[in-house]
């Protein structure tokens, strides 16, 4: 960016502590005209990087939910790419990176501003092994229609006859405040996914007006969740799990954020609990740059990343866990129905998976394409834009 763009940035910041709407709209408008941040384009994003509230501001834009909502994913992904790359401008330059506001990089030329950014890209990222890469999935804005005077009949399912009347309908509207990305068939219902927050409103006013009989559920967005693995001492006490939220916060040096960081469940194992918590996006990436460690006090315990994902041990399907199962076993190991242990199980070679059909994994294992399928339904709820799953 050439100095007049940066002279722009300081001058929307000024002397500000707290920041409106509008500032960010400023603030995005100036970052998306060089696309996302990476090595390649780090000539012409250089000098924005200097400004050093510039992680800050951009944290700060990540983390307020209603006004995030409202950007198209490609935005989104602009502005996360800025963030990621002024948290290595904080790292390469050994500031802490809760003191963001005490980095000093007036100094720096833009070729030492580029060595410093190309340094980081380069250092070994080596991620645990039991980690696995997803392809980017866009955070989708959903409404779910389901038609009830509309029934299966010869040739034709319930939602394809519902998916033909919702692009019926949208063919007729000439609204540029409505675009859907696509309409996709599921179980007696559709799901049309929204490209903005706005744009699903729309969507369901006009449903509301011209086709009051169908019935419409949204989905939320929802921020990311991790499970902690063997933490001890945990008083499972309701008063008492924010305050182990604020130790959470203090220890660790997460943003503070009493209405997004929090506790969902928990489940006690042996001396110890596993805790499912909802986290801002801003300490999700923090927990992946520490290769997935959280200190809780008595030391650091493993964070893995957590998807309302249920898989049946008896009868190997999704949907349900097995306290809930009314099925007949069924084997994740080689499809067969038998209740004693399958004698493949430490057989890899002669695994067969009876989701999706296919020899060399069982039906318990990441690798499965029915699973990555559902994985990819939920990350679609998460604001979120996850490159590795903590495993």
């Amino acid at each position: 960016m050439d100095s007049e763009g940066k002279t722009t940035i300081t001058t929307i910041l000024g002397k500000k502590t707290t920041l409106q709407h509008n500032d960010f709209k400023n603030i995005l408008e100036i970052i998306t005209k060089h696309g996302e941040a990476n090595e390649s384009n780090s000539n012409n994003i250089a000098d924005i990087l200097q400004d050093p509230r510039f992680l800050n501001v951009t944290t700060q834009m990540i983390n307020d939910q209603n006004w995030i909502s409202e950007l198209n994913p490609d935005n989104v992904r602009v502005l996360t790419s800025f963030n990621k790359m002024s948290k290595l401008m904080v790292t390469t330059n050994t500031v802490p990176i809760s003191e963001p506001s005490q980095m000093n990089t007036s100094s720096f030329g833009n070729n030492k501003m580029r060595k410093s950014i190309t340094q980081f890209m380069t250092m070994d990222e080596t991620e645990p092994k039991t980690w696995f890469k997803i392809e980017p999935v866009i955070t989708c804005f959903t409404i779910i229609v389901k038609i009830k005077e509309i029934k299966n009949k010869r040739g034709l399912t319930s939602a394809a006859q519902i998916q033909t009347e919702i692009e019926k309908l949208l063919i007729e509207n000439d609204n540029p405040q409505i675009k859907v990305r696509k309409v996709i068939p599921s179980y007696e219902c559709c799901k049309i996914k929204c490209e903005t927050a706005n744009h699903r409103k729309n969507l369901l006013e006009l449903i509301k007006k011209e086709r009051p009989t169908w019935q419409c559920e949204t989905q939320l967005i929802r921020p990311p969740q991790i499970k902690l693995i063997g933490v001890k001492y945990f008083n499972p006490e309701k008063n008492l799990e924010q305050q182990f939220i604020r130790y959470l916060e203090k220890k660790n040096q997460w943003p503070l954020d009493k209405e997004n960081n929090k506790i969902i469940a928990y489940n006690q194992t042996n001396q110890a609990h596993d805790l499912i918590i909802q986290i801002l996006p801003s300490i999700r990436e923090r927990i992946e740059k520490n290769k997935g460690w959280v200190n809780v006090g008595h030391g650091d315990v493993r964070a893995i990343d957590y998807f309302n994902i249920k898989l049946c041990r008896k009868c190997a399907n999704f949907g349900h866990a097995i306290r809930d199962c009314k099925n007949m076993t069924r084997c994740g190991y080689c499809t067969k129905r038998h209740n004693e242990t399958c004698r493949n199980q430490q057989n890899s070679n002669e695994w067969v998976c009876p989701n999706c059909r296919r020899k060399g994994h069982n039906a318990f294992q990441v690798i499965c394409p029915v699973f990555i399928e559902r994985l990819k339904v939920e990350i679609e709820k998460i604001n979120f834009p996850y490159e590795s799953i903590m495993h």
